[in-house]
């Protein structure tokens, strides 16, 4: 039987560059680094965050990783207020954006922009379709159906000069398509793994402007600061551990001492619960 021919490198590129399956293996191999845990020390994340923000022209604290863009899309779409927003996207994004607009909890009003038979954005009616209460505008930068891809510098010069948040899904030009997110005025960038990064499936992430707030959606895990019911407010990258030997006591006595008061809170409404319980049985 011949080997088969692939030819559907836009959902996921293969083969895989030979270091990309050297350092998987390697990374099997070795004990897991994971940041937040005792049993690594984040050096992988950080040293890919870095070479995403140098991609990027971004800093690293302004990266986050995911399992892909599909969650980046979920969890990005489903932390921003809509209640009484408009929405512009165009007649090319996935249906990993769509979908998770069209059931957002606050139903914001949302407007599709048309696209010419090339697929490109007509921008003319993207500066006529803007209401006065349009809050975002999401873009994908290369359609997986046209290839054509979308003048980020100029729509975002759109989006900045009506106070507009500019959300691009990067997730098949990222690796292959510069990308500058300060020049382009992009506030929030999605991205896969698995296509032109050349990584695994299963990788993914976001970048958010730095000063952008998104609530929270993912409330559960981490290894962090167990005894308290809230995820922690502070960061676990080992990056931003002091490195001198007197900074970093102090810093884990700081820590140490609101471990101790969030452990005496945690235990005290679990006093008050089984008080509500003896009361209610007698």
């Amino acid at each position: 039987m011949q080997n088969p021919i692939y030819l559907n490198c836009a959902a996921s590129s293969f083969p895989k560059p030979e270091a990309v399956l050297q350092c998987a293996k390697h990374a099997l191999y070795q004990i897991p680094d994971e940041t937040g845990r005792s049993n690594g020390d984040g050096f992988t994340s950080e040293h890919c965050k870095a070479a995403l923000a140098a991609l990027l022209n971004c800093s690293e604290e302004t990266i986050f990783f995911s399992s892909g863009a599909t969650e980046s899309a979920n969890l990005i779409i489903a932390g921003l207020p809509m209640t009484g927003t408009h929405v512009l996207a165009t007649a090319t994004e996935h249906n990993s954006i769509l979908r998770p607009l069209y059931n957002h909890p606050d139903h914001p009003e949302i407007s599709i922009i048309p696209c010419d038979h090339r697929g490109a954005v007509s921008l003319t009616d993207l500066e006529a379709m803007i209401h006065s209460n349009t809050r975002y505008l999401f873009v994908n930068h290369c359609s997986n159906v046209t290839g054509f891809v979308q003048d980020l510098h100029t729509i975002g010069a759109i989006a900045k000069k009506h106070g507009i948040v500019f959300i691009v899904d990067a997730s098949q030009s990222v690796g292959c398509i510069p990308i500058n997110v300060v020049q382009d005025q992009i506030d929030i960038l999605l991205f896969t793994g698995h296509k032109n990064l050349f990584g695994l499936s299963g990788t993914g992430g976001y970048y958010i402007r730095s000063g952008m707030s998104v609530r929270i959606v993912k409330t559960g895990g981490t290894g962090t600061d167990s005894l308290w019911l809230q995820l922690p407010d502070y960061p676990v990258s080992r990056q931003h551990l002091p490195r001198n030997c007197c900074q970093r006591a102090a810093h884990q006595a700081r820590y140490s001492r609101l471990h101790r008061r969030k452990g005496r809170c945690y235990q005290g409404r679990l006093r008050r619960m089984r008080n509500r319980r003896r009361h209610h049985h007698s």
